[in-house]
């Protein structure tokens, strides 16, 4: 539920801000996070499914750095290409969404198509590692 409504805010503020991207870029940029957005998502919750704690916490840390590096990149090809202010933030956004959309994919289709195939004892496992918010 929460990433919809981050979805959904980010929607929201970019609308607002009218920002104008091209479509090409604008398509690969989208399809790109969406991508990077579902796999992680879809290794988290996997490794939640199957994995002990401490290595559960590992895999976040390993996202979190995949995360970090794709937005250094990001900013590096905002540079390289002399992004205006008005199309980073534009992109920037754009980005947020896919990821978060990609996310929220991720979780919805491994719920309900790897979850049932788990044993019991994983299935008790995911829920108990499962936290009800995706801020804490």
């Amino acid at each position: 539920m929460e990433y919809l409504v981050l979805v959904s805010l980010l929607v929201l503020i970019t609308m607002i801000q009218g920002y104008t991207l091209r479509n090409l870029i604008f398509l690969v940029v989208i399809s790109c996070t969406i991508a990077i957005g579902f796999y992680t998502a879809w290794m988290r919750e996997e490794w939640k499914g199957t994995r002990k704690s401490d290595q559960l916490t590992n895999w976040k840390l390993a996202e979190g750095i995949i995360r970090l590096l794709l937005f250094a990149a990001f900013v590096i090809l905002a540079v390289l290409r002399k992004f205006s202010e008005h199309a980073f933030y534009g992109y920037f956004n754009i980005s947020l969404i896919g990821v978060l959309a990609g996310s929220f994919l991720g979780e919805l289709f491994w719920r309900k198509k790897r979850l049932p195939q788990l044993e019991a004892i994983d299935r008790q496992r995911y829920w108990c590692n499962l936290s009800s918010s995706i801020i804490f």
